[in-house]
């Protein structure tokens, strides 16, 4: 191994460590634990896969006498599995579609083995863990209203109808979040990396803006199978499909054709700039995200992007008018 790969990979090392240990001491940098395996993915490209296997295991070793062992232990899967896997695609030129699907298996894989791990050593499933403490908060709050006197005894019992609907609520929607998270945390980790490589001088194929995303038949026909399941279960009500299968499944489907939603308004208000507003962008996801019937209608028009030549009838549209 060259000492230029030995010395850019000691260097790589302790940039991975500062940045864990940013997150694990400093509350409001827990964001950065996102962007963790990005200098290992940056080595990768520039001297190859062993010097990147070598930073990201001797990283995790110096975070083991730093930090307590589970979060160690997150830390050093998050960059080993999913560094070196997502370094190993952009050392191989792979596009923008395979570096997502592996950031994407990586990360889904580095929560599962967390998972198991916590479940193994604590002897306590995460998910009911999760659900305890929210349920104590809610306790908590109800009981903090009830010596207040602040609310009514109808009020404070519909609060508290409330709270365990709540509970149930996250319950059911645990497994969509568990499947949908990697997904977020894959594309911002392969964005940064794209950003952080084209600042730095490389030369890579950069992932597609989300405005110049188009879904595959594939997904557009596993979509559909989702959702005429998910309705013939309900018009039917079938009781042998269990209630967190049917939720899981529709959220996957509303979280598909809104990121196509989200796709297609991009793609509408940008088509004729040359440049897209990230504020205005980011401001448009936020109101999906918090205002459900915005969420509603950018599903929708997912749905009609999918399944429609829309866009090519707007862009003959814009060349008549020209």
């Amino acid at each position: 191994m060259k000492t230029k790969a030995i010395t850019e990979g000691a260097l790589i090392s302790a940039i991975a460590v500062i940045l864990a240990l940013l997150c694990y001491y400093v509350p409001f940098m827990i964001i950065l634990y996102i962007f963790i395996p990005v200098p290992i993915v940056v080595l990768a490209l520039r001297q190859g896969m062993p010097p990147a296997v070598l930073s990201s295991i001797a990283a995790s070793f110096i975070l083991f006498f730093l930090i307590d062992a589970m979060t160690a232990l997150t830390f050093a899967l998050y960059l080993v599995l999913v560094g070196c896997s997502l370094g190993w695609c952009y050392w191989k030129m792979k596009d923008g579609p395979v570096r997502m699907g592996v950031a994407y298996g990586s990360v889904l894989v580095t929560i599962t083995v967390v998972l198991i791990v916590y479940q193994v050593t604590t002897g306590v499933a995460y998910v009911d863990e999760l659900v305890k403490e929210f349920t104590a908060i809610g306790s908590q709050t109800v009981q903090t209203y009830q010596t207040m006197g602040v609310f009514t005894a109808d009020q404070l019992s519909q609060i508290s109808s409330t709270m365990d609907q709540l509970m149930h609520n996250i319950g059911l929607i645990f497994p969509s979040a568990f499947l949908m998270a990697p997904f977020m945390v894959g594309w911002a980790l392969v964005v940064m990396t794209d950003t952080v490589l084209k600042r730095t001088g490389h030369s890579i194929v950069p992932l597609n803006k989300l405005s110049h995303w188009q879904a595959p038949t594939s997904l557009k026909g596993f979509l559909l199978i989702i959702i005429t399941f998910v309705l013939v279960v309900q018009v039917f009500q079938i009781s042998a499909v269990p209630e967190i299968y049917k939720v899981t499944l529709m959220e996957i489907a509303t979280f598909g054709y809104g990121v196509m939603g989200l796709s297609f308004i991009f793609w509408f208000i940008y088509r004729n700039k040359p440049k897209e507003n990230m504020g205005v962008k980011t401001l448009i996801v936020i109101l999906t995200v918090l205002v459900s019937p915005i969420m509603t209608i950018v599903t929708m028009i997912g749905v009609v992007d999918l399944y429609t030549s829309l866009r090519k009838v707007i862009i003959m549209k814009d060349g008549e008018k020209k």
